[in-house]
C-alpha cells in the first residue's frame, strides 16, 4: 500500500468513525508518521481528500451489484445489498452524514451526480430482469420504485425518524424498505421473496 493508500484509508476510518469536521489534517497524518508537507503532496485539501474517501466507498458498494446483477435472483440481490446497507450505516457514526449534510453538501453532490447514475442504472436493470421473470409486477415502474428506496432510505438510517422505536437496523429494514420490495412481487416473486427474506432476518 503506497502513502496515499494509507491516507485514503485511514481518513475513511476516521471519518466513518468520528464524523468529519472534527478530523484535521493533523490528526490524520500524526497516526501515519507522515507530515503535513507529505499529505498536500497528494490532496489539496480535507475537501479533496473527502471527495476520494466518498468516490471508493460509492464504488466499493457498486462493484458489489454490478458483479451480481446478471445472475442472482433480483429480489435475492435487492434485500441483500439494502438490508446489509441499513446495518451499515447504522455502524456508521450519525455525525459522519451530519457533517456531510450540513458542511459538505457540495462534495456529497458532485460524487453522486458521478456516480449515483451508474447505480440507478443497475438498479434499474436489476428491477427489469425481475420483471421479466415474471418475480416483479408488470405495473412495476422502476424509476418510481428506485426513487421510493432512496427516499424511504434515506429517512430511516440517515434521520432521527425511527430512533424512538429503539429497534435494530434489521427491524427497521423489515417494516420499511421489505415491505416496499415486497410490494412489487408477483406470486411468483413473494415464494422467493420469503425464501430470502427469513434467512436474512433471522441472521440478525
Amino acid at each position: 500500500m503506497d502513502v496515499k493508500e494509507k491516507i485514503l484509508s485511514r481518513a475513511t476510518e476516521e471519518f466513518l468513525k468520528h464524523g468529519i469536521k472534527c478530523m484535521s489534517v493533523q490528526k490524520l497524518v500524526v497516526p501515519l508518521g507522515i507530515s503535513t508537507k507529505t499529505f498536500y503532496k497528494y490532496f489539496k485539501n480535507k475537501e479533496v481528500l473527502l471527495e476520494e474517501v466518498l468516490t471508493l466507498l460509492y464504488i466499493q458498494q457498486f462493484n458489489r451489484i454490478a458483479e451480481d446483477s446478471n445472475t442472482e435472483n433480483p429480489i435475492h440481490l435487492l434485500l441483500q445489498i439494502w438490508s446489509m446497507a441499513f446495518q451499515r450505516e447504522n455502524d456508521v457514526n450519525h455525525k459522519f452524514y451530519y457533517d456531510l449534510h450540513h458542511y459538505y453538501p457540495e462534495v456529497e453532490s458532485r460524487v453522486e451526480n458521478r456516480v449515483g447514475q451508474d447505480f440507478w442504472k443497475e438498479f434499474r436493470h436489476l428491477i427489469n430482469r425481475g420483471i421479466e421473470n415474471d418475480l416483479f409486477l408488470k405495473t412495476t415502474h422502476p424509476d418510481v420504485v428506485l426513487e421510493a428506496i432512496s427516499v424511504l432510505y434515506s429517512v430511516s438510517v440517515r434521520t432521527e425518524q425511527f430512533e424512538k422505536f429503539g429497534l435494530s437496523p434489521t427491524i427497521i429494514f423489515q417494516n420499511t424498505l421489505a415491505v416496499l420490495i415486497r410490494g412489487i412481487c408477483t406470486s411468483k416473486g413473494l415464494d422467493d421473496f420469503e425464501k430470502y427474506n427469513k434467512p436474512i432476518f433471522e441472521n440478525n
